[in-house]
């Protein structure tokens, strides 16, 4: 029921019609090329692998003349695996709590308004979080589970590298389970023995493809940034924060690092979690629960340690997205379990608890989901307008949808695949240009021009100065020639394009 109650939801918030984006771009070519040759691609430096290749299975039994009905079936794809993790999370759930709880547990994940809106993405987290849940699980449970945890653990790292770290945790946590017996070193050796010999098939195809692992390679790049960066405060051209001040780097990443982490957790929180956790974490600390946790939770505490040190990693250098924290979830879910337990213990009607509770999940994530819901036509319709402009324009500036116009060019030269660039992702023949730094039109074109701009693309969301003008009163520059109106299509999106006339516009300069 839970299951079904939480498909129903994500098909209803289903952007339908609407192309994968951004970084589901990667994943859909690498899985596309996969699916068509049967060889992996060699894309240089794709390290996470795993999620497309996975796609790749499904990508070769659609036949379709249509770039869109590979890009849904992805989107189906991670929608099925989000649901089917309700099954591990309640599991993972019963481990520390009874079936009711452990139903209130699963609930959580299955209705939590960030799960379902990255679960129509088509990315790699639907499958880490299950993956990652379910090792979990298993790791708790018997001497046969706790040999497979450590398989699905490799797997695990298939999708994404970080996950890596967590051989850690599950190694210590493992001698401290089993330090009683006398063969845990050789059942510890057949436990790393599985999960080397999954990972190796595919480090195999990446050291080929890429020349790297695409794990350690990956994780020893990490360190070398700490440690050149960092540490050392070498200037590093390709760091995501612009005019870093690197004399002070290792302050200045530490307290980027904190604040983003802090955030994005009390972000993670709302609107459901953040009721639950601060208490369920009060009733541990007040019961002094840590004095006499047995090996499960102190699995979950060092768990919970080491799946942050990516995130405080990639916070740390400015990247900002909730998604690097989705493994700590099912964390919250259980420490939420606490307030539940102790909140159920004051009621008469123990099963009135559970429905109100449920009920209460299941209402406080539907208006949630409202609240931030995506106006999905509008999407579409910013994907016609991409179309249309690469189309006619080999450089345009930055405007707020410019984040479709890597997939119509995609649509574009379908069935032909773009090729990626050396950071492993894929290439862009427009050239987008930022608007950021300028004041003035003029400055602008005059700069870009040799940066290969062609054209304006201004919207009635442009916060820019001199291209709102544009937008208010275009007749004032006889160098711009509209040449594409989205009006003209009854599009409720109203965007504009312009060619540049570099001619007249040289021309009008030089008498100025």
């Amino acid at each position: 029921m839970l299951g079904l109650s939480g498909l129903g939801l994500r098909l209803y918030y289903f952007p339908y019609g609407v192309p994968i984006t951004l970084d589901g771009i990667d994943y859909f070519s690498y899985a596309i090329e996969l699916s068509s040759t049967g060889k992996f691609p060699e894309y240089p430096n794709f390290a996470n692998n795993g999620w497309p290749s996975f796609l790749s299975i499904f990508f070769s039994f659609v036949k379709s003349d249509n770039f869109l009905d590979y890009m849904m079936t992805q989107r189906y794809i991670t929608v099925t695996i989000s649901v089917l993790t309700v099954i591990p999370a309640y599991l993972l759930c019963r481990r520390f709590f009874s079936n009711k709880y452990a139903l209130i547990g699963a609930s959580l994940f299955i209705f939590d308004p960030r799960i379902i809106t990255n679960s129509v993405m088509g990315l790699t987290e639907s499958l880490f979080v299950l993956l990652g849940i379910t090792s979990f699980f298993l790791f708790l449970g018997n001497n046969r589970s706790v040999y497979a945890s450590f398989g699905v653990l490799a797997l695990m790292a298939m999708i994404r590298y970080e996950a890596l770290l967590l051989i850690v945790p599950f190694s210590i946590m493992y001698f401290v389970r089993f330090r009683g017996e006398k063969t845990n070193v050789l059942k510890y050796t057949l436990c790393i023995t599985i999960f080397v010999l999954v990972l190796l098939p595919m480090a195999y195809v990446r050291i080929e493809t890429t020349g790297q692992d695409g794990l350690t390679s990956n994780l020893f790049a990490g360190q070398k940034y700490i440690t050149q960066q960092v540490v050392q405060g070498i200037p590093d051209d390709d760091d995501p924060i612009s005019g870093t001040d690197y004399q002070n780097k290792s302050v200045f990443f530490m307290i980027t690092a904190v604040v983003n982490l802090a955030k994005y957790i009390l972000w993670l929180m709302i609107p459901i979690l953040i009721f639950f956790v601060p208490i369920g974490i009060f009733l541990i600390i007040k019961n002094r629960g840590f004095a006499i946790l047995n090996h499960k939770v102190y699995s979950v505490i060092l768990f919970s340690i080491v799946i942050l040190i990516p995130a405080f990693y990639i916070y740390g250098r400015g990247i900002q997205d909730t998604r690097y924290l989705f493994m700590i979830l099912p964390i919250a879910y259980l420490v939420s379990l606490y307030a539940v337990k102790k909140l159920d213990i004051h009621f008469y009607s123990k099963k009135a608890v559970l429905v109100l509770l449920v009920c209460s999940i299941i209402f406080v994530s539907a208006a949630s989901l409202e609240y931030q819901k995506i106006d999905y036509q509008h999407e579409r319709e910013a994907f016609v307008v991409a179309q249309e402009i690469v189309k006619v324009a080999n450089g345009i500036n930055i405007y707020s949808e410019n984040k479709y116009i890597k997939t119509a060019e995609i649509a574009e030269k379908w069935p032909e695949l773009p090729k990626p660039n050396f950071s492993g992702h894929v290439s862009l023949d427009t050239v987008k240009i930022p608007v950021t730094d300028y004041k003035s039109l003029e400055q602008f074109i005059s700069d870009s021009k040799l940066k290969g701009l062609t054209h304006l693309v201004v919207d009635d969301a442009d916060n820019s100065i001199f291209l709102s003008a544009i937008f208010k009163n275009d007749k004032k520059y006889p160098y711009l020639n509209k040449i594409y109106d989205s009006s003209d299509y009854n599009m409720h999106y109203h965007v504009k394009i312009y060619e540049i006339d570099y001619a007249t516009f040289e021309k009008i300069r030089s008498t100025n």
